[in-house]
């Protein structure tokens, strides 16, 4: 299937395993301006099976694109909620920002 809007969407739900078979990464990968991308939440853990990290991609026209990056404890707490520009989807340096764009 394939689209000529810039409206993201899903088309693929990832799950990559450890050798253990726990999971170690569960994402979707996307489809935005006619480019596979990661897109919504991404989630990341250890090899117990405890969640380590969460990123929420979100693509969008330059400057108002943006991903967050979260870090958790053992406990699931938050560590660390970081917003960066979507470096990937333009290829270029990751930045962290201080707030969402518009």
């Amino acid at each position: 299937m394939s689209s000529s809007s810039n409206t993201p969407f899903c088309y693929s739900f990832l799950i990559d395993y450890y050798p253990n078979g726990q999971i170690k990464e569960r994402g979707c990968q996307g489809h935005y301006n006619a480019t596979g991308v990661f897109v919504g939440n991404w989630y990341e853990y250890d090899i117990s099976g405890m969640l380590v990290r969460t990123k929420y991609y979100h693509p969008d026209e330059f400057g108002k694109d943006y991903k967050i990056i979260m870090t958790y404890d053992r406990n699931g707490k938050i560590l660390t909620k970081k917003i960066f520009n979507y470096d990937d989807l333009y290829e270029n340096e990751e930045v962290e920002l201080h707030e969402i764009p518009k």
